[in-house]
């Protein structure tokens, strides 16, 4: 349970919004990662009077500036684009907390299990695959003032602010920072595999079980967790849904060994593609995509869960340094040419010591 002391901060300035002032917030909520999700219910409840969620970060997580950089901008402007019922819709606001819509329906939670129901199951996956498309359609360029990138120049971007933290903070959580260097060094071959290069998209970037909500025929009703949302491109946002991706050690806490949803894949790119079945050139595209986005995947997931990074080093990065030092110096040369801060970093020296 979230602290009284902020539940009444809370409180007190929800009561000094005319539209929820005879809204009653929930004395108990529900704990995410990062966040703590209220419910706000109306004292009357009528046809015009729908509940509404409060999201705000727990006590360790916040600090000055918290709206700014989670001000959901990117989702308020999606929403207005696409007035999809799917996607939740931000009613208020301010420096501690937001309220929007709360989304009918209930979590999947544990597909290997929610699965068993064969009909269920597909309709979940049809109905994914429809949103899926609408997000992998709707290009934001023209509403918001982002300066594009390549796809090689996003996942670098990702992969440098990984390896500085492998070279800053405790390097055992993410391993030996060579592996980083080594990661760069494939930048070129996912590069390859993403297409296109054209237009910006909506990410959500978590799109688990936990985050999809359905109604008891497994129709998706809603799309929550919109925290880590991200303008990119596409083949960063043409994934397939992670939790039946098979994406080594994503799966595996609790299991002797991961399971593998092949069968959910081939379908989830059949509705795919029977979307799109009336535009023949995005759909090979996205069939493209799709096909490749596995090992795109495991790379830009293994960035930030330390479980995936460790069957990734396992399973990329087992390589023959002596024979690749030329290679892997200049890639360090060029993160180093980005990061002079980090010059007389003990690490950043021994690197180099490695490579000589």
């Amino acid at each position: 349970m979230a602290a009284e002391a902020t539940l009444t901060i809370i409180r007190e300035e929800l009561a000094s919004i005319p539209r929820f002032k005879n809204y009653t917030l929930s004395t108990e909520g529900v704990s995410g990662f990062g966040n703590w999700v209220y419910w706000l219910t109306p004292d009357l409840l009528t046809d015009d009077n729908k509940e509404f969620c409060v999201r705000f970060p727990k006590e360790e997580y916040f600090y000055p500036g918290w709206r700014t950089s989670n001000d959901l901008r990117i989702l308020t402007v999606f929403s207005d684009i696409t007035d999809s019922p799917l996607v939740p819709v931000i009613h208020h606001q301010s420096d501690r907390f937001v309220v929007m819509d709360r989304m009918p329906g209930a979590s999947i939670e544990w597909w290997e299990e929610y699965r068993k129901d064969d009909q269920r199951r597909k309709t979940t996956l049809v109905s994914l695959a429809d949103f899926l498309c609408m997000l992998w359609s709707t290009n934001m360029s023209d509403h918001v003032n982002e300066t594009q990138v390549t796809y090689r120049e996003w996942l670098e971007t990702r992969v440098d602010r990984c390896f500085r933290r492998s070279l800053t903070l405790d390097s055992h959580l993410w391993g030996d920072p060579m592996t980083f260097l080594i990661r760069r060094r494939l930048l070129d071959a996912m590069a390859e595999s993403s297409h296109s290069d054209e237009g910006y998209f909506v990410q959500h970037w978590d799109l688990n079980e936990t985050n999809i909500l359905v109604d008891s025929s497994g129709s998706v009703t809603g799309i929550v967790d919109w925290d880590c949302d991200e303008l990119a491109p596409l083949a960063a946002c043409v994934l397939i849904p992670r939790f039946i991706a098979n994406i080594p050690g994503l799966l595996l806490v609790g299991r002797s060994e991961e399971p593998n949803f092949a069968e959910d894949r081939e379908f989830f790119l059949a509705a795919v593609l029977h979307r799109y079945r009336g535009q023949p050139a995005f759909a090979a595209l996205i069939a493209q995509l799709l096909t490749s986005s596995p090992e795109r995947h495991f790379y830009e997931l293994a960035l930030y869960s330390r479980e995936i990074n460790m069957h990734y080093i396992r399973l990329r990065c087992d390589i023959d340094i002596s024979e690749s030092k030329a290679e892997l110096k200049e890639q360090l040369d060029d993160f180093m040419c980005k990061n002079l801060d980090l010059r007389e970093s003990e690490r950043v020296k021994d690197l180099i010591e490695r490579l000589s």
